[in-house]
């Protein structure tokens, strides 16, 4: 597979057809299963693999599961299906609009999305052709009644030429040709016809075959929306709300999908409803927007079924009615509806954990995080109490767990930090427990990746190891783990395994504090956390506002001898200040300031080198130093540089110094190690006869 480029998935086309396709084009062989084995699992397994390939043609190369690119991972499996691997590539890709979950034989498959794909189909109008002219939108709804006059001749060429030009420019795109498409579908879009307009839009939007223009790209998108080109009129929309590139514009947005609402278009009354519910760039109109909602899923739209299940919660049929109706199109929040009414039961539908059961299994395979959750836990118990008895599976409960954990649900977390703990599910041995944990961390577990940390900066299983342990806490933070985050800030507090760099502690801080727990959720879900994190910052704001105002300065006289004092500003309300002199004490505290980044200190300890005052003479050290704090604003160290230059150039090596001392951890080390150097060379004095 690596020696020749994979065909592309099309829009709306399946695994089966995708795998057909390439089996046609001789890309991969066919796999026909023995007759003697009849396993569903094999049977299907020529339909899995094309999913494999169709995921490995489809995910951008730098979208990444913990450590690991997408790509890379379904690259070294074996058998990705049957793995956590496809799980969590299918659901990430689900969650970035990569794809969009369908229905297919043998259970749920993806397709690949086709919103930003340009139209393929010929459906094509001009305003130059009077008799021609006809909205595609209009013969989505309305289809065109037979012609009872035939068109001229002349219609009919043009006709024809449209034709023509659209399907070169459909086939040229699919073979990659971007020029050529350009060339065919402008000439349509210069004539009007308001697909090729939009197709034109789309391609600058996306930058295929062209630099990438927003700009450019919603000219010809609004040119189109404007005839009234429904998929226009929704993408525009969707540029306004998105707000990428462009200033975002809710009022907008609301313009173009009430416009495609109005003439029918079910994906524009279901975003129209959505805006409408949330009151974003129009008044929240709850009851105008059930309206709509209603009018999209009567037309089959499953997100807009899955809005009216939750707008009539345990209401009984129009629930179930319309609940079922997205579930059984595969939609996992509408699933997970279904399990929770059959879990609960009411006057108008009875509990039943059979279908509860079902339910379940489904929507946490289609990616429901709450209903990984809850399988996890169904799993851990055997069953939910009085509802459905399920076996207990420590491995699947894990399983699904890690699933829900590393999409952000803090409940997971929390269930799967306690199964992780030695004697629960991990062997009692720390050496064996921490090389379980550091599979699952290394296969992108949040919850392993913290824990591996923790292990690291006790040596528990592990050799202690500060620098390493604050790698994976940041790759577990990153992942929204909040007691990773919490962990990292300390460390960049206190510059433990880090440079100490308070911006950065605060980040992590403000990050842990501001993690919300799920919704519908009861109880102090990360309650400690986010308090231990408050507090952290407070006190980490009372230390850099100390810092600050402790702030050391001192500019060297013009023309006047360089002595090794400064001022220290107490940041007294009179201003008071006290000068202190070079002792070794002082020099210290310098060195460890200047290695924290305090531009200030820099500049002092840069004095204390030219002048020779507590430290060995050093002229290159003493302008790398002022290098160093002049390029990061320090104005006293500016000035000094320039004095000490005295009119010359720079002594040869500052610039070298300065950068090696630039790099995070190495200030005091490439310091000490040149002046140290140099110190070795100095020939010492003859005595005076």
């Amino acid at each position: 597979m690596a020696t020749k480029s994979i065909p592309q998935p099309l829009a709306g086309e399946t695994a089966e057809q995708y795998h057909r396709r390439l089996i046609n084009v001789g890309f991969i062989a066919e796999d026909k299963p023995s007759n003697t084995d009849k396993s569903p699992e094999l049977l299907d397994r020529s339909r899995l693999q094309s999913l494999q390939d169709q995921l490995v043609a489809t995910v951008p190369e730098k979208v990444a599961i913990g450590n690991k690119s997408i790509r890379e991972k379904l690259a070294t499996a074996d058998q990705v299906w049957m793995t956590d691997i496809y799980w969590e590539v299918k659901q990430r890709c689900i969650d970035d609009g990569l794809l969009l979950p369908g229905r297919g034989r043998g259970g749920s498959v993806l397709r690949v999305t086709s919103r930003d794909q340009p139209e393929m189909e010929a459906g094509y109008s001009s305003p130059t052709l009077a008799r021609l002219e006809r909205s595609r939108t209009k013969q989505e709804i309305e289809p065109a009644a037979p012609q009872q006059n035939p068109l001229p001749p002349s219609e009919t060429t043009a006709k024809d030429a449209i034709r023509v030009a659209f399907e070169t420019g459909v086939k040229t795109f699919k073979e990659g040709d971007y020029a050529t498409t350009l060339r065919e579908w402008g000439g349509l879009a210069e004539q009007g016809i308001p697909v090729a307009q939009c197709n034109i839009g789309l391609m600058h939007s996306s930058g295929r075959g062209v630099e990438k223009n927003i700009e450019i790209a919603l000219f010809w998108i609004e040119k189109a929306a404007a005839q009234g080109y429904a998929r226009a009129q929704i993408k525009a929309g969707e540029m306004f709300e998105a707000g990428v590139d462009i200033a975002q514009d809710f009022v907008s947005a609301v313009r173009w999908y009430r416009k495609a609402a109005a003439i029918g278009n079910a994906e524009a009354q279901y975003l129209l409803a959505k805006m409408l519910s949330e009151g974003r760039g129009v008044d929240e109109d709850k009851k105008q927007a059930l309206s709509w909602f209603q009018k999209s899923a009567e037309q089959g739209n499953i997100s807009a079924a899955y809005e009216l299940a939750k707008s009539n919660w345990m209401s009984g049929k129009e629930y179930i009615k319309w609940a079922r109706k997205a579930a059984e199109q595969g939609h996992a929040g509408a699933q997970y509806l279904l399990y929770v009414g059959y879990s609960k039961g009411s006057s108008e539908f009875p509990k039943d954990g059979k279908e509860a059961l079902k339910w379940l299994l489904q929507a946490a395979q289609n990616g429901d995080v709450y209903s990984q959750y809850h399988l996890g836990i169904a799993y851990c118990c055997g069953g939910v109490d009085e509802v459905f008895v399920l076996e207990e599976n420590p491995v699947e409960a894990v399983r699904w767990l890690r699933l829900a954990a590393n999409r952000g649900d803090l409940n997971a977390q929390e269930t799967l930090e306690s199964m992780y703990q030695p004697g629960d599910q991990l062997p009692e041995d720390p050496v064996q427990a921490f090389q379980w944990l550091l599979v699952a961390a290394e296969d992108g577990d949040c919850v392993a990746q913290f824990l591996v940390a923790e292990r690291m900066m006790q040596g528990d299983g592990v050799p202690k190891n500060i620098s390493e342990a604050a790698k994976w806490y940041e790759t577990s933070a990153e992942q929204g783990y909040p007691w990773a985050q919490l962990a990292l800030g300390h460390l960049y507090a206190e510059g433990k395994g880090v440079s100490q760099n308070y911006d950065s502690a605060s980040r992590w801080y403000n990050a842990a504090i501001e993690q919300k727990k799920p919704e519908g959720v009861a109880g102090d879900i990360q309650g400690n956390v986010q308090e231990e994190a408050m507090y952290s910052l407070e006190k980490l704001e009372s230390i850099k506002s100390k810092k600050q105002a402790c702030e050391m300065s001192v500019v060297i006289s013009p023309g006047g001898p360089m002595k090794m004092s400064w001022i220290i500003s107490t940041g007294t309300k009179d201003s008071s200040v006290r000068v202190q002199n070079t002792d070794e004490t002082a020099i210290e505290e310098l060195r460890k300031a200047s290695e924290e980044g305090n531009q200030a200190a820099r500049n002092l300890l840069g004095i204390a080198y030219l002048s020779g005052e507590g430290v060995p003479f050093n002229m290159i050290a003493g302008q790398a130093l002022f290098e160093l704090a002049a390029s990061a604003g320090n104005q006293d160290a500016a000035q000094n540089l320039i004095m000490s230059l005295s009119g010359g150039a720079k002594a040869e090596g500052v610039e070298k110094l300065a950068k090696q001392m630039s790099k995070p951890g190495k200030f005091l080390e490439a310091l000490d190690k040149f002046v140290a150097y140099r110190e070795s060379r100095r020939k010492p004095r003859k005595p005076k006869s």
